[in-house]
């Protein structure tokens, strides 16, 4: 699993139909939990997870990958990397952190 932002989605009007009626996020892993607030798409490659939790851009999120990812959202052929918490705050070294973007 990794923290991630989202920043978009993807809109695909045909797509396999176990991801029908799905939202598909662009998201970017965050790499520096330090520099949370400064993490800029671009920094790293971006993911395209699909949606179980009703995420919005912007939203600090925890996604996982693979067959973890597969049967969270139910098996669907094709899915490798699923949203599968909104985050609303980390606790790092005691200090409470909170993204602002």
């Amino acid at each position: 699993m990794f923290l991630a932002r989202v920043t978009g989605r993807v809109v695909a009007s045909a797509k396999d139909e176990g991801l029908s009626g799905r939202t598909l996020l662009i998201c970017y892993p965050v790499r520096d939990i330090d520099a949370i607030d400064e993490s800029a798409p671009g920094d790293s490659d971006a993911v395209v997870a699909v949606d179980l939790i009703g995420a919005t851009e912007e939203s600090l999120i925890l996604v996982c990958t693979g067959s973890a990812a597969r049967a969270a959202a139910g098996d669907v052929r094709g899915v490798d990397a699923a949203a599968v918490a909104l985050v609303d705050y980390l606790v790092r070294d005691g200090r409470r952190i909170e993204p602002e973007w």
